[in-house]
């Protein structure tokens, strides 16, 4: 398996794109809601679980997105356009 990349330092630009994405509720009970503001291009996710492996990827839609989380654990969920990318941690906690 190709190694993946969690985490770039690619300037402020990036700051401030992955503060018009919030995800939540984290810690999650097994869902996930990703809302997107002001921000009009395609984007793409890919969610990661702490070893690195990816769990599942896809594109966003505009506004808001649910991803369900069948394991729980430490996860980290990469959101980027062709430009900038983002990193988040999730926290899932499955009953």
């Amino acid at each position: 398996p190709t190694p993946q990349t969690l985490f770039s330092e690619r300037g402020i630009h990036d700051s401030e794109f992955g503060n018009n994405i919030s995800i939540y509720p984290n810690p999650s009970q097994g869902k996930i809601c990703i809302t997107i503001e002001n921000f009009n291009s395609k984007l793409s996710y890919t969610l990661f679980n702490s070893l690195g492996q990816i769990i599942s990827e896809g594109d966003l839609l505009e506004n808001s997105n649910e991803l369900d989380l069948h394991e729980q654990g430490l996860f980290f969920i990469k959101i980027s356009d062709d430009k900038y990318q983002t990193t988040k941690k999730i926290i899932n906690y499955n009953h």
